[in-house]
């Protein structure tokens, strides 16, 4: 058997709540795009037990994600071959890390001939326990809008943290939807430091949580009557509303004011500018907006490198021109 799984990355528009007053904590928004995109190729077609091509960093983590694979199903291990031929880079806020084991987790089972749900696998590969949008957005696409987890003694959640460093079940979903098609996304990528990593998103969490309640109030008022209507109706501007907001408030807030000032600055110019949904995807840098047009897209592109183009010592900018991805990973035998 020989096999190719293509994965899309997402962008995480913010996490809601992380005040924890109603016994809930996390919850979340997302969406799925076309690129960057992961490309894993797997074979058993191989003589030897075990053939792994791609960064050392990946294959850690195939062989720490294996030993639990092969422990669950009970599994004797038999030849096979992985190949990594496109990955999405790490710390960028676009769910590069889970996107990868999952697509490794959805190989492994193809391979060995077993099954998993959605829920199980995320829970295999440890991921999900602060936001639900990763693995949620492998197996559907769209957007994703989930609630979270319960918050207390007891309950799936006793302290505030992100996915990585979370043994929570993973986020109770709650709304998915296909996006637009007529929908443009920009990412904008500035060559400055990395999102955080696991200790350092530790650290973060530690530090600013929890969240003024009166925040996570304001939020949830504006994802409820103002993005999710907005969305439903393809109504841009409403959602561009929504999402400054939120931009400006609570734990988005501190992700932003984390980041390299320019993240800042372009958004903010962004919005005033175009009236678009702009923002940070997770922890960042990565920047996004949303579109009605391949026009407006360009428009906002060479605005954004003419405002580089006018900031000293501005860092280099990449741009990656995509579209929602409405269907998740994709499998392609060979």
């Amino acid at each position: 058997m020989k096999f190719q799984i293509s994965t899309p990355a997402r962008i995480h528009l913010s996490l809601i709540d992380l005040n924890g007053s109603l016994d809930r904590v996390d919850g979340g928004l997302g969406i799925c795009v076309n690129n960057p995109q992961l490309k894993i190729e797997f074979s058993d077609e191989t003589s030897d037990l075990f053939v792994f091509s791609g960064p050392q960093q990946h294959k850690n983590y195939f062989e720490e994600f294996a030993i639990k694979f092969y422990e669950k199903f009970n599994i004797v291990p038999k030849p096979i071959a992985v190949k990594i031929q496109k990955f999405v880079a790490e710390h960028q806020g676009l769910g590069s890390k889970t996107q990868f084991l999952l697509t490794i987790a959805k190989g492994m089972c193809m391979l060995y001939e077993t099954e998993m749900t959605p829920h199980q696998m995320a829970v295999l590969i440890g991921r999900g326990g602060t936001s639900g949008i990763g693995y949620q957005t492998f197996f559907n696409g769209g957007f994703v809008f989930d609630l979270g987890h319960s918050f207390g003694k007891g309950k799936d959640k006793q302290s505030f943290l992100p996915s990585s460093a979370s043994a929570s079940p993973p986020a109770l979903p709650f709304y998915l939807n296909k996006c637009p098609t007529n929908w443009r996304i920009l990412l904008i990528q500035l060559n400055v430091k990395q999102g955080a990593n696991k200790e350092e998103e530790i650290n973060i969490f530690q530090k600013y949580t929890p969240l003024k309640l009166s925040d996570v109030e304001k939020i949830s008022h504006r994802i409820l009557m103002q993005f999710l209507p907005g969305f439903i109706e393809n109504n841009i501007s409403l959602m561009a509303q929504s999402l400054h907001f939120i931009n400006n408030h609570g734990f988005k807030k501190v992700e932003i004011s984390l980041q390299n000032s320019l993240v800042s600055i372009l958004i903010e110019k962004i919005y005033q500018k175009f009236s678009v949904p702009v923002g940070m995807s997770s922890f960042g840098p990565t920047i996004f907006t949303i579109c009605d047009s391949n026009s407006l897209m360009i428009s906002i592109k060479s605005y954004v490198q003419n405002v580089l183009e006018n900031e000293l010592n501005s860092p280099e900018c990449a741009f990656i021109e995509t579209k929602p991805n409405n269907k998740g990973h994709k499998i392609e035998f060979l």
